[in-house]
């Protein structure tokens, strides 16, 4: 690894201790950190010089892209980000190190649920969105398709997108998860540009195998202008975090407390 990998890595290192555990109960599962750097350099040249929608981010790739560059490690990133997450300890682990690091005119981060309607502020403005979804292996992608939508709302009619995703041949579930999503970003106007040729590695113990890709895509059949967003659907409810790990809870609060729901309804945390 050269020098300038070396100190890309000790600058993601600073993101990666700022950023809260995972939660494995909402499928919260984190990228390795040398893969983490790659991404980042990887989706910064994508969306260089945009506004971008990060419609979740465990991860914490949006803060990292800021950071490498902020430090030197890019040569430029995203001109905003802002970060949509409902996990109240990934909002603020975000706004502690913006503010401590000087960055809070370049990434801002606001609690929100993917099973409410998109803030009407948000409706088709932003340049670019990233998503890096719970990956639908118990739900036939319902998870990734929620998560999308949320994205391609937020975008205007020559948007960009880039989806994390799973990418294995050997696990048939991950190519049918990968048509569905295909097909909507199709069906929505969008096309396939590039399929990232970087595979991420995860914290994942029982599948440590497991790998993902980046899918890039770009609107070029215009939309109607949404004049609201509407809320999930309840099916879309069920195994959202996997099998039996419904979606019951709206908000992790920042000490990582929640209520769970015995049904599908939406509930905030204590």
């Amino acid at each position: 690894m050269n020098d300038l990998s070396k100190k890309a890595l000790t600058v993601v290192l600073d993101v990666v201790r700022n950023r809260p555990a995972p939660l494995r109960q909402f499928d919260q599962i984190f990228m390795k950190e040398r893969d983490m750097v790659r991404q980042a350099r990887f989706i910064a040249r994508q969306f260089r010089n945009l506004n971008v929608v990060f419609v979740g981010d465990g991860d914490a790739i949006a803060l990292s892209i800021t950071h490498l560059w902020r430090r030197g490690c890019l040569p430029r990133g995203p001109k905003h980000v802002t970060v949509l997450d409902f996990d109240g300890r990934v909002i603020n682990s975000i706004r502690r190190f913006a503010e401590r690091n000087g960055y809070e005119h370049l990434i801002a981060a606001e609690l929100y649920n993917v099973a409410d309607p998109l803030p009407h502020w948000l409706l088709g403005k932003a340049d670019a969105f990233y998503t890096n979804p719970p990956w639908g292996s118990k739900n036939k992608g319902r998870s990734i398709l929620a998560f999308l939508d949320r994205g391609i709302e937020s975008v205007h009619n020559s948007g960009r997108a880039a989806v994390v995703i799973a990418d294995d041949d050997s696990r048939s579930w991950t190519q049918q998860v990968l048509h569905r999503t295909q097909v909507m970003l199709l069906k929505k106007g969008f096309v396939m540009k590039t399929m990232g040729q970087q595979r991420h590695h995860y914290y994942l113990a029982e599948a440590p195998d497991l790998q993902s890709t980046t899918l890039i895509a770009r609107r070029v059949r215009p939309s109607r202008r949404l004049s609201a967003s509407l809320p999930l659907s309840a099916p879309s409810f069920v195994d959202f975090y996997g099998q039996g790990k419904h979606l019951s809870v709206r908000y992790v609060s920042d000490d990582g407390d929640h209520r769970e729901h015995s049904g599908l309804g939406l509930i905030g945390s204590v």
